[in-house]
């Protein structure tokens, strides 16, 4: 979708561009086929009277939306270049003359288009100003809130349905040891009640009376709830107790194999060191005989 075009325009005074939709027909609805106008300044024709060359760069952004982003004039200005030379096959390399100069290139006049200068450009389109802009942005925000507020309602609606449900068969399972028989017709009697309200006078109301109902429920069975919650506490700490107990007796059982393996590699370590002196030591008869024979 986004592209840039720039637009050549020949002119010797300020002008203005316009924008039309070409085909508003095939636009939806009945759209203002007036996009919007441009106003080009500070043009004038050159000592000569000649024209101004004018550029201006027009943009589509990524909405579709157009806009002259910039203007500027440019003037042609001779220079010179030098002409490129054909190379023919068979030709013998360049040499230098004998007095050591080359040839010079041939050279040749072209004019080219350099910019000389910006054109202020003033636009006005069929958006809005800023103030409009502000306060439809705020009524936007209100729409977005009042949906958002909608939706949270119904969301608070199904949730008090729900919770009737769900409660309503716990209190006689899962929670029915927790409570006693007048704490279960209570809450059986707070369900009753606000199921007939929710399909009545509470089928359309506020996110907050909705709140305010599963309050209200939840007073009651608060208590029933957190003796269940207590005892599901109560037996995770016990398994985690267990658990910890098991892997303190499991270290104290692998630490005093540990000690009793090295105390066992001592007593081996000092019976061989006693054999290897007893088998050192020399026999009293031999030392006898040896005590003659020096005499």
């Amino acid at each position: 979708m986004p592209s840039t075009k720039i637009l050549t325009f020949y002119r010797k005074q300020p002008f203005d561009l316009e924008a039309r939709y070409a085909k508003p027909e095939l636009i939806p609805g009945k759209p203002n086929p007036w996009i919007g106008r441009f106003s080009v300044k500070n043009v004038v024709a050159d000592a000569n009277d000649e024209f101004m060359v004018c550029k201006l760069k027009a943009r589509l952004n990524l909405h579709g939306v157009l806009n002259v982003e910039t203007g500027y004039y440019v003037e042609d200005v001779e220079i010179e270049e030098p002409i490129p030379e054909e190379k023919k096959e068979g030709d013998a390399m360049d040499t230098d003359g004998a007095n050591g100069d080359s040839e010079k290139p041939k050279m040749r006049k072209v004019k080219k288009q350099v910019r000389k200068g910006d054109l202020p450009v003033i636009s006005g389109t069929a958006s809005l100003d800023k103030s409009k802009v502000e306060e439809y942005t705020e009524k936007e925000n209100a729409m977005h809130m009042e949906d958002k507020l909608v939706a949270d309602t119904e969301d608070k609606k199904n949730e008090l349905e729900s919770y009737i449900y769900e409660l309503r068969d716990k209190i006689d399972g899962v929670y029915a040891e927790y409570s006693n028989d007048e704490e279960k017709e209570k809450v059986k009697a707070k369900l009753d009640q606000t199921e007939d309200w929710l399909y009545d006078d509470g089928e359309d109301t506020t996110k907050a009376v909705y709140v305010a109902k599963m309050d209200e429920i939840r007073f009651l069975a608060g208590p029933i709830i957190q003796r269940h919650l207590d005892k599901i506490e109560a037996e995770r700490q016990a398994q985690l107790k267990a658990q910890e107990e098991a892997a303190a007796k499991k270290r104290a059982e692998e630490e005093a194999k540990r000690k009793a393996e090295e105390e066992a590699k001592k007593k081996e370590a000092v019976d061989t060191e006693m054999k290897d002196a007893d088998a050192d030591a020399p026999k009293a008869g031999n030392n006898d005989a040896e005590m003659e024979e020096v005499e």
